[in-house]
């Protein structure tokens, strides 16, 4: 699952993790990755940190509420940006 509020980042990383033959699943919202989510299937959450409405972290503690068993990476665009000038 990979949540980020910027279709264009949630597009790159579908389409990546596809090439490699694995499946993804993308929101852009991540109240709606909330209520969508079901305990035990995924493998890998990766959050952005800065969304409206609910950032990374609070998705996280909330997930972790529903499946303590699930492995969460953030990431967060303007840390890359900074990195890459």
């Amino acid at each position: 699952m990979v949540v980020d509020d910027e279709v264009d980042i949630t597009t790159v990383f579908k389409l990546g993790l596809e090439e490699a033959d694995l499946q993804v699943d993308v929101y852009n919202d991540p109240l709606l990755a909330l209520s969508d989510y079901k305990p035990d299937t995924y493998d890998l959450l990766l959050f952005d940190i800065r969304m409206p409405g609910m950032n990374g972290f609070e998705l996280y503690r909330k997930i972790k509420d529903i499946d303590h068993r699930s492995t969460i990476i953030h990431e967060q665009q303007q840390e890359i940006d900074e990195r890459c000038q």
